[in-house]
């Protein structure tokens, strides 16, 4: 009797409410969690973090997390070979925290992700059917930001995990993305 359309720009609409779903959610299974027993408190006095950082704007790697008070910052980094060519990933993040509890710390995150790509690079001939080497490296740079807010949970005196969503532009440098992003990291607290 009725038919349903689908109008322009509805698909945008379903992913941000699937994350805001998950966000809220997950949050929900935190708060009787901090209310019912008294978990294991956060050294104050911790301001350096070592840990595993990936994420589309944080950068993807090893990675290094100085707190001292309200701002702070993380450093990323992962160079690698793949197919024997090279490329480096690095991120660097800066942090504002709203609020720590004894089993979370809230925080705004503003981040930039550099990866450099060098490859040989081959084409295709089609007026010979072949594919050819060029003589010399071709490189790639890359460049991307995002913002938006996170949350740390610690799981023990020390360890904490980091979930981190938000808004994205990538490649600004060439061919220009806007996405929403998810970041992740988990860090041992000294």
């Amino acid at each position: 009797m009725f038919s349903q359309h689908k109008l322009p720009g509805n698909n945008m609409k379903k992913p941000v409410k699937i994350i805001l779903l998950i966000c809220a959610a997950f949050l929900s299974t935190m708060l009787p969690l901090s209310a019912e027993t008294e978990t294991v408190k956060p050294k104050d006095d911790t301001r350096h973090a070592l840990g595993l950082a990936a994420g589309l704007t944080t950068g993807s790697g090893l990675s290094y997390r100085y707190w001292p008070g309200d701002f702070g910052f993380q450093a990323t980094f992962l160079p690698n070979t793949a197919a024997g060519e090279p490329y480096v990933n690095s991120g660097i993040t800066f942090f504002y925290q709203i609020s720590r509890t004894q089993t979370t710390r809230f925080y705004l995150y503003a981040s930039s992700r550099h990866l450099f790509k060098k490859y040989d690079e081959d084409y295709y001939d089609y007026g010979s059917d072949w594919y050819t080497e060029r003589n010399g490296d071709s490189y790639e740079y890359s460049l991307s930001i995002g913002a938006g807010p996170g949350i740390e949970i610690f799981l023990f005196e020390d360890i904490g995990i980091n979930l981190m969503t938000g808004y994205a532009v990538h490649n600004i440098n060439r061919d220009t993305v806007f996405t929403m992003t998810v970041e992740s990291a988990v860090f041992y607290n000294f």
